[in-house]
């Protein structure tokens, strides 16, 4: 909405544009620096969050003086997604407009924006968006010759996110930066007050004034206030889940996602150190919101051709042991007997809890304690004492994801879960291994 203010009588709105499209705007070569105005921009249009559409203002001042450039500067702002010109009149293939179509062709420029306000960044997804635009898009066409294309020498990349947001996928993935620009909410609404002070005399309105300010404080505060709530808990007093407190605040307000999700991208980022990747097998960690609960977790790819799938997964305070098939489509389990995968399941469980010296578990799924055993909180007692041979806890399944798990207590500490953790896997990696059989998928006809 601020990016088409560009032609806006308020002078307030119309400067923050120009500011906004200098910010997001086409990178130049070198030192050059052009001054660009907004055309277009296209909400989810090949699922891009945005694509913006540019011209150099001399160019655009231009064609706004003409009238077949005029008319198609107009089609363009209040267009939802590319232009054919066949389906806007008669007469647009006529020469006339060759040279405006002309001076589209050659200096129109683009800008994709992901935003994750609310959401880690993916690298798969910049991947994938990045690969659309390699292979080309089209934004006018229909005009023969002087079709417009979108194109990765015509476009910039911009990823907005918190700047949390930012250092956790940055740590996490180092060499994607490169087509992206990274750029941050906090730069944005420093941009916002910006603007609002400096035009404040000039705002016709003051409803837009004060819209304006307060829209780009809170942005501030909320990213200050989540950034502390995260960082300071996670890296100087050793916390494992988030504050839940503060959780249910947010959830007023429909932010708890946002804030759990940086939780846990931020706890991923610390316990991955503890997980020693193996010969043949690909860890990856993983992070998110779902079921009303942040995640965290590691996911396992047996890379031998087995097609198997393991990992564990901390959601709700469960710490599930969960294997899978390959997430190919089109894969299924076979030869899947559920009662005995639910032995092999637990039975990792209890060799884990017994290496660690948990609440101990014999052969015979009958509870003792162990010699300096940690206390039975750390993993709730209840929980493990409630299984016996004649209760063994039932598997559970979201769709092909078949899962036992324990419950974990709130005092946990991370070096306690980074074992629990790495114990696990190494316990899973071993099962997976001698029961290839039992985990056997084939393809669906």
């Amino acid at each position: 909405m601020f990016l088409q203010q560009g032609e806006s009588d308020d002078v307030l709105l119309s400067y923050l544009a120009d500011e906004l499209a200098k910010w997001i705007g086409p990178k130049t070569e070198g030192n050059e620096r052009k001054k660009y105005r907004v055309v277009s921009v296209f909400r989810e249009f090949q699922n891009f969050d945005l694509l913006i559409a540019f011209l150099e203002e001399s160019q655009y001042e231009l064609l706004k003086n003409d009238n077949a450039g005029q008319l198609l500067l107009g089609w363009l702002r209040s267009a939802s997604a590319p232009l054919s010109l066949k389906c806007v009149g008669e007469n647009a293939l006529q020469s006339k407009w060759d040279e405006i179509l002309r001076v589209f062709k050659e200096c129109c420029r683009f800008t994709v924006i992901e935003n994750k306000f609310k959401a880690i960044p993916n690298k798969n997804q910049l991947e994938e968006y990045h690969n659309k635009v390699c292979k080309g898009l089209k934004f006018i066409y229909g005009a023969g010759k002087n079709n417009v294309n979108i194109n990765e020498q015509n476009t910039t990349f911009y990823l907005l996110a918190p700047h949390y947001s930012l250092q956790v996928f940055t740590h996490n993935f180092t060499e994607i930066h490169e087509p992206w620009n990274l750029v941050s909410y906090e730069n944005f609404s420093d941009k916002m007050g910006f603007v609002a002070q400096y035009k404040r005399s000039k705002a016709k309105d003051a409803f837009t004034l004060q819209y304006v300010k307060d829209y780009g404080s809170l942005i501030r505060k909320l990213m200050l206030m989540t950034r502390r709530k995260i960082s300071d808990p996670i890296e100087e007093e050793g916390a494992v889940f988030p504050d839940e407190s503060f959780a249910q605040k947010l959830e007023s307000i429909r932010l708890r996602d946002f804030y759990e999700k940086l939780w846990f991208s931020a706890m991923v980022n610390k316990m991955r150190e503890f997980v020693i990747e193996k010969k043949d097998v690909r860890v990856e960690p993983e992070s998110g919101y779902g079921h009303e609960a942040g995640l965290m977790g590691y996911k396992c790819f047996l890379l031998d051709g087995s097609d198997i799938v393991y990992g564990v997964q901390i959601q709700n305070r469960q710490f599930r042991f969960y294997v899978e098939p390959s997430p190919k489509k089109g894969c299924k389990w076979a030869n899947f007997d559920g009662d005995e995968f639910e032995d092999k399941l637990n039975q990792v469980k209890y060799d884990t809890l017994l290496e660690l010296k948990f609440a101990g578990i014999d052969k015979a799924c009958t509870v003792r304690e162990l010699e300096n055993a940690m206390p039975t909180k750390v993993v709730l007692g209840d929980e493990v004492l409630a299984e016996s041979e004649y209760n063994p806890q039932k598997l559970l399944s979201f769709g092909d994801f078949k899962y036992v798990y324990v419950e974990i207590a709130d005092d946990v500490t991370q070096n306690q879960l980074s074992d629990l953790i790495k114990v696990a896997l190494d316990k899973l990696d071993g099962m997976v291994r001698q029961e290839r059989e039992l985990f056997k998928v084939s393809l669906k006809n």
